[in-house]
């Protein structure tokens, strides 16, 4: 062959097979590396065949998605020779991982997500590979999946079985029904993979054999061993998976690849086990195909205002991120930025060791090949360390350490207005671990990676300074940590990466990180294996764990603030899992002594601000968010407070002012325009608050929180359509409990009142310290067929206990005392229905649900003139007269003269 094809000078051969031969080569007009494939002659033929492949090709190359090759180029060479350009990446096929020996459980997984998440890209184009097996697999050095040879599949078909060259390795992939040369779409590839799944997981291939027909009998006739009597160390979860992908009838296998990603990443992260239920009825074709319940249509705002008493609440729109204040319903965002310029490569072969630069990182290939410099804004992901010895007594420690370098690398904002820190509790929750996959995330361009080896006496910690954009290194460095005499641990990690962003340290800058430290090794060791077990707060036993730890901590140095701070946390923590009143005095009282310690830690002001908020002590809480805003001008979580706490007091025009602060503070990051478009929706402007999600949107494309809030909005605007693509996509992305009570809302206001109790109950399964979805599980009961009143009754008895406990800790929450209203009527208690109604109403409540829900508890209570006045009022707020005419309650209200009137009013007033 010729050194030079077109403007390509060819460099050397890599390999050749049944698909054709590649060649690396050098493109002489961009000075790029690339890889041209060669096809064979059989499917180089004239006329239709040639034609259907070139059009393969060319829809093939048209996708974006950074886990399927890209093409640069179909040509032909000057004999004819009909020849593939694609980027060209070091690394090793799938292939030839397999036979290096097992695949460990988390590579093995990350590696099935990212096959799944290009076979979706492509399913979604109308796209179908045909061909997924271990040789068209490609694992970058960094760790990254590509997808090789679309489109030559379908072009060489089910000839490969007969021409010559084919082997064995690849009908052991096919679907039962390419064997038997029946309809191929995309639940073949589903099937493929589910075969690549079992031989990574176990080691053995399902259907191995050393004969062509043996395999082909064994792919149509017979079911392999289950994985888990080859592994049961495997999950039950992972088990279900894999049987599901490798049904050999494709009406009961996956009937699409995004149900398949998102119960990987939902095992991935551990939630599968919370939805299995679900789930198998999802796979069985037993829902209903739109799955209209995919957002969160009661997921509440913590702290504030509950939804109207005595029936399903209205779409709330719910918190946007996590804080000290503790987790809330449907709160962990997975955020990304598409891509630009990733594609999609047809071809590569088996074993050869090339892989397809991928163009994700949003610059042109000669880009790539350029010094990487540090960016002018800095946005940062600090990334899960590897744990160097995978010894579990070190992952807390490790965790840890992790936290608080992020939190003390946040504290740097203050001084830099070009910089952002994504927050802790979003990369924890979005089990992001590289570089590249935060860069899609979180749209950052710097990662922080690094490591931690147990030594003989301390610790190793390696840090490194990834630019997530060339994903090539910009600074590293080994700290070792003896914990002697002083940790060097605690304050050299945040200074050495300060240094690698090239970010001065001026003196105020300095104190500020060292603020509330120790000078105690021990002590700062068990605080950081404290930080790293309060991470999981979602457990009890991790949180008490935690608080062991920090109280030895405080043994060691009882002067240590920020240990005491993180006990106020822990203790907050036990009381947003536990609803125990109990553990609030604690909390305030670790918090208060770290600030006697050391009243210069705006964090720590923050955290006072939000407990006093539970205890509805809103004018310590504005003292100490203000507090923390002196300190911190850029504390969003203090201004985050300020907002929630004028929310609670009816200062609605300072809160809206405080979210419009935090927002010009910090423009680029989506949590203030999110926060806003939470407040609007509160007060009925609903049209405005679609805006300010769309905003988030914008700058976190796939945020599960921002898509759930649209949906609700939309929900609320009456676009029911927008609403159950807005809540797709948020299941899509990340699914959690409210989505089954979201269901169960869309079931009741549709008056399928026997599925909303079904939704409610399996939610209540989940959680089932919610009284909100405890009181639509009784509404629920009252309208069934039959009818359940015994039923009905337990379910608001167990609404109005959990309501109790949170008017002891905050008696001055209108919503809460509306809905316990609600609770008493329908108990048959009507003195205690007016007391709490009344009390209520002295708030001089705004929300549009509270306003909603005094209307329907007089209504409830006979006096239909006080209820028409407060549902008139709802109306002009904002509340949809549609919700209204489905809601079985108001019946009786709608045929009411005075009630059409005021629709009409409301319309006229609206033109």
């Amino acid at each position: 062959m010729d050194k030079q094809i077109s403007h390509y000078k060819i460099i050397e051969k890599l390999g050749e097979g049944g698909m054709g031969v590649v060649y690396k080569a050098q493109d002489t007009k961009l000075n790029r590396p690339v890889a041209l494939k060669f096809l064979p002659l059989h499917l180089q033929a004239g006329g239709t065949a040639r034609e259907r492949f070139m059009q393969e090709a060319r829809a093939a190359s048209a996708l974006d998605h950074p886990n399927v090759c890209t093409i640069h180029e179909i040509s032909e060479s000057n004999d004819g020779s009909l020849f593939i350009s694609m980027a060209y990446y070091e690394g090793y096929s799938l292939q030839d991982r397999l036979k290096r020996g097992p695949v460990g459980y988390q590579e093995a997984l990350d590696i099935a997500i990212q096959i799944a998440s290009g076979l979706e890209c492509a399913h979604e184009s109308g796209i179908v590979h045909r061909d997924i097996k271990p040789g068209n697999i490609m694992i970058t050095n960094r760790g990254q999946v590509k997808i090789v040879d679309f489109g030559l599949a379908k072009l060489a078909g089910q000839s490969q079985l007969t021409q010559s060259g084919s082997t064995v390795g690849t009908a052991a992939y096919m679907s039962p029904e390419q064997i038997s040369n029946g309809d191929v779409d995309h639940r073949s590839d589903i099937f493929s993979l589910g075969i690549l799944m079992y031989e990574m997981f176990t080691g053995l291939h399902p259907f191995k054999s050393d004969y062509l027909h043996a395999i082909m009998y064994s792919l149509i006739n017979e079911d392999p061993k289950s994985v888990r009597q080859i592994d049961e160390t495997l999950p039950e979860e992972l088990e279900w998976i894999i049987n599901r992908a490798i049904e050999k009838d494709p009406g009961k296998r996956y009937q699409n690849i995004k149900d398949l990603v998102l119960h990987l990443e939902a095992l991935k992260s551990g939630s599968l086990k919370l939805h299995h239920d679900q789930v198998q009825k999802l796979i069985a074709g037993e829902q209903q195909a739109t799955d209209t319940g995919s957002g969160s249509l009661n997921a509440l705002l913590s702290g504030a205002a509950g939804a109207e008493a005595a029936h399903p609440g209205r779409a709330i729109p719910g918190d946007s991120t996590e804080s000290v204040s503790g987790p809330v319903v449907s709160q962990k965002p997975y955020l990304s930025v598409k891509s630009v310029l990733a594609g999609l490569s047809v071809v590569l072969l088996a074993a050869v060791l090339i892989l397809l630069m991928t163009g994700e990182n949003l610059q042109t290939v000669s880009q790539i090949f350029r010094p990487a410099t540090m960016p002018e804004v800095k946005q940062i992901a600090v990334l899960p360390f590897m744990n160097i010895g995978s010894d579990p007594d070190n992952q807390a420690f490790l965790d840890g350490l992790v936290e608080t370098l992020t939190s003390k690398l946040s504290q740097l904002e203050q001084f830099h207005g070009s910089y952002l820190v994504v927050p802790a509790s979003e990369t924890r929750a979005s089990g992001v671990n590289s570089a590249s996959a935060a860069r899609e995330s979180f749209g950052v361009n710097l990662a922080v990676t690094g490591s931690v080896q147990r030594l003989d006496r301390g610790v190793r910690v390696t840090i490194n300074l990834i630019d997530a954009i060339s994903l090539r290194q910009l600074g590293s460095k080994i700290i070792d940590d003896t914990f002697i005499e002083k940790s060097v641990l605690q304050d050299e990690a945040v200074f050495s990466l300060a240094g690698m962003l090239n970010i001065e340290l001026q003196p105020e800058a300095r104190q500020v990180l060292t603020a509330g430290g120790t000078s105690d090794p021990g002590a700062y060791e068990f605080y950081l294996q404290g930080r790293g077990h309060l991470q999981r707060f979602d457990r009890i036993d991790e949180i008490t764990t935690a608080i062991g730890f920090f109280r030895r901590s405080l043994e060691k140095d009882p002067d240590f603030a920020l240990a005491s701070a993180a006990l106020g946390v822990a203790h907050l923590y036990l009381f947003r899992r536990t609803e125990d009143v109990s553990w609030i005095e604690p909390a305030v009282e670790y918090t208060e002594r770290a600030l006697e310690l050391d009243n210069r830690l705006s964090p720590v002001h923050t955290t006072l601000g939000l407990i006093l908020i539970e205890k509805g002590e809103y004018e310590r809480a504005h003292e100490s968010l203000q507090r923390a805003l002196e300190l911190d001008p850029v504390n969003f979580e203090a201004y985050r407070g300020r907002a929630r706490a004028f929310m609670a007091q009816q200062r609605t025009n300072e809160a809206e002012s405080t979210y419009r602060r935090a927002i010009e503070m910090k423009p680029d990051y989506w949590a203030g325009y999110a926060e806003l478009g939470v407040f609007m929706s509160r007060y009925g402007r609903f049209d405005e608050a679609a805006d300010q999600f769309r905003n988030v949107i914008a700058l976190t494309p796939s945020n599960a929180s921002a898509w759930r809030n649209l949906g609700a909005v939309n929900f609320y605007l009456d676009r029911r359509q927008e609403a159950i693509e807005a809540f797709n996509r948020s299941i899509e992305i990340q699914p959690d409990y409210s989505v089954l009570s979201n269901l169960g809302t869309l079931y009741y206001y549709d008056g399928n009142y026997n599925g909303a109790a079904e939704m409610y109950s399996r939610a209540l399964e989940l959680n089932d310290s919610d009284y909100q979805v405890w009181s639509f599980l009784a509404t629920a009961y009252t309208y069934s067929t039959p009818e359940k009143p015994d039923e009905a009754a337990d379910a608001n008895r167990r609404a109005l206990e959990l309501a109790e406990e949170h008017l002891a800790l905050n008696p001055r929450d209108p919503g809460l005392l509306v809905s316990m209203a609600g609770f008493h009527n329908e108990l048959g208690d009507p003195d205690q229905t007016r007391d709490f109604l009344n009390r209520a109403i002295r708030l001089n409540p705004a929300e549009t649900n509270t306003l909603m829900g005094i209307g329907t508890v007089y209504e409830h209570l006979g006096n239909r003139d006080e209820a028409l006045s407060w549902i008139g009022r709802a109306i002009g707020a904002g509340y949809s007269v549609e919700d209204i005419n489905r809601n079985p309650q108001l019946n009786l209200l709608r045929e009411d003269a005075r009630f059409k009137d005021l629709v009409i009013k409301h319309a006229q007033e609206n033109d």
